[in-house]
């Protein structure tokens, strides 16, 4: 009785549906995970592009007054404070600008402002 076929016959049926639906599961999760990199890099690089573009259109400019110092803090990163007669400007880089010189506050299209120089170098604000 133990060597009867047809004890043998469900048991190879079973076995190879399970491994197919192995097969179809892992083929499905590397399909899901392909389509899913793909979709997020496609996001990734529209929005790159898109607060790019926003990036270089001015919306608004008004004046942040004339420097009168410029402290600088090191450590990992260089970061300055700016002390205008209009008031102070934490920026996320190190600068050097001259004493007395003008400075404007920029609203680019991407909402992001900037402290420039009459002759447009531009550090952002923290």
């Amino acid at each position: 009785m133990a060597n009867d076929p047809n004890d043998v016959k469900p048991n190879n049926r079973v076995d190879r549906v399970i491994k197919h639906m192995q097969d179809v599961v892992v083929i499905t999760m590397v399909v899901l995970i392909a389509l899913g990199t793909l979709c997020l890099s496609v996001v990734g690089v529209a929005a790159y592009f898109l607060d790019h573009g926003g990036n270089r259109t001015v919306q608004s400019v008004e004046p942040a007054g004339r420097v009168i110092a410029v402290t600088q803090t090191g450590g990992w990163r260089t970061r300055s404070l700016v002390e205008t007669d209009q008031g102070f400007y934490s920026l996320c880089d190190g600068v050097s600008f001259k004493k007395l010189d003008d400075l404007t506050l920029e609203t680019r299209g991407n909402n992001r402002r900037y402290l420039c120089t009459a002759q447009h170098q531009c550090t952002q604000p923290m």
